[in-house]
């Protein structure tokens, strides 16, 4: 998908759904049936593994999942099965210790933090997909697409 067709999808907020090349796809579900083998869900995959040091932050002392968000609530990770771009767009997850709502718009935190991760010389999307199409419900994430200028 063209990285303009993607900034109109996210602009028009149609809610289209993206969608990964054929064997992505394939490495995907097989990904899904193997964490689930090996740690009972996808979720639990992440929190024992590639978010562990991440997560902890939500069990210190002090921690209020309703406080307001800060650039620091957020951890970005390249997506392991990003949705097809075929003109260098890449695919990260913003991974987010409170609760973001599904939607086009990011908060001004998520703001912040993409502007820290990526600088200014990008183009940039977000995208929390509805609760019926997160992947990964237990933990709040949001997809950014990133276009390098």
């Amino acid at each position: 998908m063209p990285w303009e067709h993607v900034k109109q999808l996210i602009d028009m907020q149609t809610g289209e759904r993206m969608r990964r090349s054929y064997p992505v796809q394939i490495a995907y579900e097989q990904h899904k049936v193997w964490a689930k083998q090996q740690y009972g869900s996808g979720a639990e995959y992440l929190v024992q593994t590639a978010l562990a040091e991440f997560i902890n932050k939500t069990k210190a002392d002090g921690f209020d999942a309703k406080s307001p968000l800060e650039s620091s609530d957020f951890m970005f990770r390249a997506n392991d099965f990003p949705y097809y771009f075929g003109d260098g767009a890449e695919h990260w997850v913003m991974w987010c210790t409170k609760r973001l709502e599904p939607g086009f718009e990011a908060p001004v935190a998520a703001v912040k933090a993409i502007e820290q991760r990526f600088g200014q010389d990008v183009e940039w999307r977000y995208l929390v997909n509805s609760v019926e199409h997160q992947s990964v419900r237990e933990i709040s994430h949001a997809h950014i697409f990133i276009k390098r200028v």
